[in-house]
């Protein structure tokens, strides 16, 4: 089985990352706005108890996973930067005039 490294798909699947996250951290930005809402109006002890329950338990989550897509964004970039050599090398050879 051969390696094959394609700099374009690992660039695009980094892009691909951040831009899910970019999503993910809008989407977390509009739950925590409706939940802010519902918060004024939820007044009690039950909703402090939610409300709790619910930065504990989906945004600390939702913040985990976003670092996670960043961090392996951030590992595909560094691959292409670290490969960039042996593609130029590749690219070399590939239009070498023989």
């Amino acid at each position: 089985m051969d390696l094959v490294i394609n700099r374009d798909e690992l660039t695009r699947a980094s892009t691909g990352l951040i831009q899910q996250r970019e999503e993910l951290v809008r989407l977390r930005r509009d739950i925590n706005r409706t939940f802010e809402e519902l918060r004024r109006d939820w007044d009690s002890e039950a909703g402090d108890e939610f409300f709790k329950t619910f930065e504990v338990e989906l945004l600390e989550y939702v913040d985990e996973y976003a670092r996670t897509l960043r961090s392996r964004s951030d590992n595909l970039a560094t691959a292409v930067r670290l490969y960039q050599q042996v593609f130029e090398a590749a690219d070399a050879v590939a239009n070498a005039q023989y």
